[in-house]
């Protein structure tokens, strides 16, 4: 495996006065961009392939930077993050940063710096195959974040997404098109989701303890439908996401029993014996006693 893109700075030595920069992010103008054409044949950036883009400075996400060619007022342009990544890798394989452009000319600590302080906090990048088909397998984010990647290099898919707390998400669906299927919270539950990429709705969550919980809706307005229980039992919900109450519980007897009221305040209000009597109820939630029985009809048939 090719080791992480993101080196030591520990290892990097400062100058110990300062010296003018050889090195630096620089917005191109119109013009540079136009001599950059005539400079290279394809008119492309040269580690990325990319058409050159007017005033990508240090901000932007194709910010470009320049290193000074010798003692001349000439400079070699190259794409910000890519000259990084190719520095870095160096660095890690215990080679000397040189200018790609003449793999001569050694790139000044202080120069690879002040690429460093502006990359290092997108995280450690670690890479696998043979030389020039290098494909990203993990990037490790300051904040405890690791996301794993699966696929041939220029084409890698998101396949995993692992968070400090432990949660793990997981994911479906080639480059740019993944869409998370899988939720894992350790010891307490599993999140499924279907749906395309960026409208993947939660459909089933299994609690560690048992119950498996089922949804139906679109993403972010899904609601609880029903909810299985390990011994048997059945419960169904109707209402609004948010405002899903109990409407029903089917018990594995063939006890159906029949709620009233509001989320929260579901009260039971009759219960269909497997014998088909019916038992009527009144009173608040938990405070529910039997009025009547209505008693099934010899040879009538079980109401549902």
């Amino acid at each position: 495996m090719v080791a992480s893109v993101l080196p030591s700075l520990a290892r990097l030595r400062l100058d110990a006065r300062p010296t003018a920069p050889t090195a630096e992010f620089h917005a191109l103008t119109p013009k540079e961009v136009k001599d950059q054409k005539g400079e290279h044949e394809d008119g492309e950036e040269p580690l990325t392939e990319k058409p050159w883009r007017v005033g990508q400075g240090i901000m932007s996400d194709d910010a470009t930077f320049r290193l000074k060619i010798g003692n001349t007022d000439k400079y070699r342009y190259y794409d910000a993050r890519a000259l990084w990544e190719w520095v870095s890798r160096r660095l890690q394989a215990g080679d000397p940063p040189v200018d790609p452009g003449d793999m001569i000319s050694v790139i000044s600590s202080a120069d690879v710096q002040r690429l460093a302080m502006r990359y290092e906090h997108e995280g450690r990048r670690y890479y696998d195959g043979e030389s020039g088909a290098e494909r990203l397998v993990r990037l490790e984010l300051p904040d405890g974040v690791v996301q794993h990647y699966e696929g041939p290099s220029g084409a890698q898919w998101l396949v995993r997404i692992k968070y400090p707390d432990g949660v793990v998400a997981h994911y479906e669906g080639g480059m740019d098109v993944e869409r998370i299927v899988r939720l894992d919270f350790p010891g307490r539950k599993v999140q499924y989701y279907k749906g395309k990429r960026g409208k993947e709705r939660i459909e089933r969550i299994v609690q560690a303890n048992g119950p498996v919980q089922y949804y139906q809706g679109e993403k972010d307005v899904e609601r609880l439908e029903r909810i299985e229980v390990p011994d048997g039992r059945v419960q169904h919900y109707e209402g609004e996401s948010g405002a899903e109450r109990r409407v029903r519980t089917e018990l594995p007897d063939g006890t159906v029993k029949y709620y009233e009221g509001e989320r929260g305040a579901e009260r039971l209000a009759r219960v269909l014996l497997p014998n088909g009597d019916t038992e009527y109820y009144a009173g608040k939630r938990g405070k529910e006693r039997l009025m009547s029985t209505e008693r099934r009809k010899r040879g009538a048939r079980r109401a549902k």
